[in-house]
């Protein structure tokens, strides 16, 4: 199946709609990635938003898609599948 990108892009948010913290996000993609990697906070910058709640509704409406995966079950596939894209486009190009 061919992809093509679209003009303007369309955004989607897909997501279980779990409210999560950025530290949350922070300390599940250091676990995730198996290395020690310290969590640095620049408390020089105006503070931003400590959560996220996305808004699935435009995906639900568009492609039908309501999550079904946890958040670590999420990033470990959306990995696995960077991981096989970049693969497959450096062995193409070499």
């Amino acid at each position: 199946m061919e992809e093509k990108a679209s003009y303007p892009p369309l955004i989607l948010n897909v997501s279980n709609e779990k409210t999560t913290t950025i530290r949350e996000l922070a300390e599940t993609i250091v676990k995730m990635s198996g290395k020690k990697i310290e969590i640095m906070y620049d408390r020089s910058k105006p503070i931003g938003p400590l959560s996220r709640i996305p808004y699935t509704a435009k995906a639900r409406q568009i492609l039908g898609w309501n999550a079904t995966s946890s958040l670590e079950i999420g990033f470990r596939e959306t990995l696995d599948w960077t991981k096989q894209r970049l693969i497959g486009n450096a062995a193409r190009s070499s």
